[in-house]
């Protein structure tokens, strides 16, 4: 069988890697050395391989793999989901974005995504311009400032060509506190932090982030304590900058997460570093509808939801007297009370009004008592 070795030449297309739409069509020409040339318009299939040219008395013209790979119906769009931004309309704090990027269409033979992560709306990622992650492999990026961002992904096939959609999805990143103004500060997860105007005296960022578990705090000295829902949030400044007024922090939680905790008991909890031990936020609520804890601090640390129940003190056991009394004319009250095991206390005085004017919260353990002044108790 006589073959002859012919060079293949594609016109007017370039041979850079690229995803083709359906039913294009490539002309081409095929020289041998002797100058013959054959030319042929041809509509080509889906994942056609082209290659060098040889000519065969039995079957013409063949095209032998190993020159170039044509797919003649392009990949599709990729979806793109991101757990810390879910909804590209919301701000978050979280200047580290994470995404997944999977095949919305059916196919099966994709390696990988071209992506790039601008601030521009419509930046296309190519073969030379873009990062390449692996199908399966969650995008990670850090340290982002605040704005508007985009991240721009294309898939890839095995043979290395691109997709010609690019999917664009946008997180807005919100980490910024100025003095003026107030703020509200959510995560993708339900975290949310309120910060009212003139909390802080300097601006700031806030850091809203998950501790690993060799990081987490376990100690408990408070016997009510009933055991933890969900995860443990660290909320803090970026810069060495203190609250000057109280702010909420509201963390979520699911019926999973409460594993036999009654969720009437919920709490919100925070770590003490002076006693090393989780206590509650004194008068933090529980919205059963949303499935979120809600209390008012006036200081960052560990927050997390915890069932809390305290000992119940019988009213025979308390008294008060003489009251109503008269604090600014020297006038002193007394007020006692016995408990049969170590409990938070919380000591309120109202005016005749009914006006809270003065309250004290008390950590479980032993505490002697006694008025060190006209209106204070230790």
């Amino acid at each position: 069988m006589n073959k002859n070795l012919f060079a293949l030449i594609f016109l007017p297309v370039s041979l850079a890697r690229a995803g083709f739409a359906a039913d294009y069509q490539i002309n081409w020409h095929a020289m041998d050395m002797g100058g013959g040339v054959c030319s042929s318009v041809s509509e080509l299939q889906d994942s056609l391989v082209w290659g060098p040219v040889k000519k065969s008395q039995s079957a013409g013209y063949a095209l032998q793999p190993g020159f170039v790979f044509v797919k003649t119906v392009s990949l599709s769009t990729p979806a793109v989901q991101s757990a810390t931004h879910p909804d590209q309309a919301n701000e978050y704090a979280d200047a580290s974005p994470v995404f997944t990027v999977s095949e919305a269409g059916e196919w099966a033979d994709i390696s990988g995504y071209r992506y790039i992560f601008d601030q521009s709306g419509g930046t296309i990622p190519t073969y030379l311009t873009a990062l390449y992650v692996p199908a399966g492999t969650p995008i990670s990026l850090s340290d982002k400032p605040d704005g508007a961002w985009y991240l721009h992904a294309a898939a890839e096939d095995f043979e290395g060509i691109q997709g010609a959609f690019t999917a664009h999805y946008k997180v807005n990143i919100k980490t910024a506190v100025v003095p003026a103004s107030s703020g509200i500060y959510i995560t993708g997860d339900g975290v949310r932090v309120d910060i009212p105007a003139g909390a802080v005296d300097s601006a700031t960022n806030i850091s809203i982030t998950q501790p690993a578990e060799p990081q987490i705090p376990h100690s408990v000295y408070d016997p009510n304590l009933r055991g933890f829902v969900g995860p443990v949030e660290e909320i803090k400044f970026t810069s060495p900058v203190e609250l000057e007024k109280d702010v909420v922090i509201t963390l979520p939680y699911t019926h999973t997460q409460l594993s036999g905790i009654n969720e009437n008991t919920l709490v919100l909890a925070y770590y003490d570093d002076t006693i090393r031990s989780w206590r509650p936020v004194v008068g933090s609520t529980t919205d059963k509808i949303p499935n979120k804890v809600a209390g008012t601090v006036g200081h960052f640390s560990l927050f997390r939801i915890a069932g809390y129940s305290p000992v119940s003190v019988n009213a025979a056991d308390l008294s008060n007297y003489p009251n109503p009394f008269t604090s600014g004319a020297g006038g002193t009250t007394k007020i006692r009370y016995s408990l049969n095991s170590d409990v938070n206390v919380e000591i309120k005085i109202y005016d005749l009004l009914g006006n809270l004017v003065w309250k004290k919260a008390i950590p479980a353990g032993e505490f002697p008592g006694g008025v060190a002044g006209p209106n204070e108790i230790p």
